[in-house]
């Protein structure tokens, strides 16, 4: 069993990208944010979620703090009735990258009191094993600008999948039969196995 919220602890981030359906922009202030960037580096954290769900977020505006200056928001807006819906979770540092792709969102309920299916991929340079399922969401973080209109943060998303690509941080072939993509990319989405928990509902 692990803690949801813990899985984002590091010292050393480099970059962030946040793809969730829903997000508690005050949690992710206070909770989340602080255990991303409690290094003494600079790091640039980028959050994607729904528009729809980025609407609902603005009556939190007057407690916010630091939108726009430690992290970047961006609402992802589809067509029709099509909604942005990954839990997906990418950390990246100088020689190591970290991957959360589960069913919680980034809310107070899907990080403490529901119960969720959070799978946590570890890399670290020079593990040929892990790298082909980065390089697999390199090609959907390449992808989603083209996919959907991210504003100004297709330019950060487009960074970090070049810096995944990049044989300093993980190596490996230039396509994955390990299918993490779900619909916005070729594949089908799969089964994802890695270290996978389940946390009751204990903390409300």
């Amino acid at each position: 069993m692990i803690e949801f919220e813990a899985q984002f602890d590091c010292e050393d981030l480099r970059s962030a990208v946040l793809m969730t359906y829903a997000a508690s922009l005050s949690h992710f202030e206070h909770e989340i944010l602080e255990r991303l960037l409690q290094g003494e580096g600079v790091a640039t954290v980028t959050l994607l979620l729904d528009h729809r769900q980025y609407q609902e977020t603005f009556g939190e505006t007057a407690s916010l703090l630091r939108a726009g200056l430690d992290y970047y928001v961006q609402p992802v807006p589809l067509e029709g009735r099509a909604a942005f819906h990954p839990k997906t979770y990418l950390l990246l540092g100088d020689d190591w990258a970290r991957l959360l792709v589960g069913s919680g969102n980034l809310t107070m309920y899907g990080c403490r009191s529901n119960t969720e299916l959070i799978d946590r991929l570890d890399y670290k340079l020079g593990d040929g094993v892990a790298a082909p399922a980065f390089w697999q969401v390199a090609d959907l973080l390449e992808s989603l600008p083209d996919a959907a209109p991210v504003g100004n943060a297709a330019n950060e998303i487009r960074h970090v999948a070049t810096g995944l690509k990049h044989p300093s941080t993980v190596s490996g072939p230039t396509s994955s039969t390990f299918p993490v993509t779900g619909t916005l990319g070729a594949s089908e989405p799969d089964r994802i196995g890695y270290r996978c928990a389940v946390r009751p509902s204990s903390n409300a």
